[in-house]
């Protein structure tokens, strides 16, 4: 069962985020973070760039996690 706990979340660091996943590098780099935000929250690299952090934070979710968790997520709900 799919879990809250296991998506990406605001008080992630970049690097904690692309170690765990390496394929979320691809959306670090596409909005331009640079390594110097490596340590750095979500929520400040976010606000560093001026881009909203909700924003970051559901492209990476849906590159790690896609629809497929979603459509889970919901079939879950209905055999409850």
């Amino acid at each position: 069962m799919f879990r809250f706990e296991q998506m990406i979340h605001s008080r992630m660091t970049l690097r904690e985020v692309v170690q765990r996943w390496p394929r979320t590098a691809e959306v670090v780099e596409r909005y331009g973070f640079r390594a110097v935000c490596h340590d750095c929250d979500l929520q400040t690299a976010a606000r560093r760039k001026g881009v909203p952090a909700l924003e970051v934070i559901l492209a990476l979710n849906l590159e790690v996690f896609g629809d497929s968790a979603e459509a889970k997520e919901r079939a879950a709900c209905r055999r409850a």
